[in-house]
């Protein structure tokens, strides 16, 4: 089972690798940007998308991938300070509707 992921406000590559160096950048076959697809730690993978910034907007997790929820996203949330909601809290589809307004 896959969970989708927003954070409250757009993370910048640069940040995540100032900040995070335990989490790195893997590059997979089909990665249309230069950083790669997914984030890996310990392991576990979480990708993501840019947004026109360049910046992470949106991330997933794919199937039994399941310590990624707490070693990555947790870890970028609590070591960044940014709120990460997932698709099941109401804050992820306030987000998803802000985006799709343009604001």
């Amino acid at each position: 089972m896959s969970t989708y992921y927003k954070p409250k406000n757009p993370i910048s590559i640069k940040l995540v690798k100032e900040r995070c160096p335990e989490i790195s950048f893997y590059q997979t076959q089909d990665a249309s940007n230069p950083e790669g697809a997914c984030l890996e730690r310990d392991g576990d993978y979480i990708h993501f998308e840019l947004n026109e910034d360049g910046d992470m907007n949106w991330f997933g997790r794919y199937g039994s991938n399941w310590d990624a929820d707490v070693s990555i996203i947790k870890h970028m949330a609590d070591t960044l300070n940014i709120p990460i909601y997932s698709e099941y809290e109401k804050e992820f589809d306030e987000l998803w509707e802000k985006e799709r307004e343009g604001g």
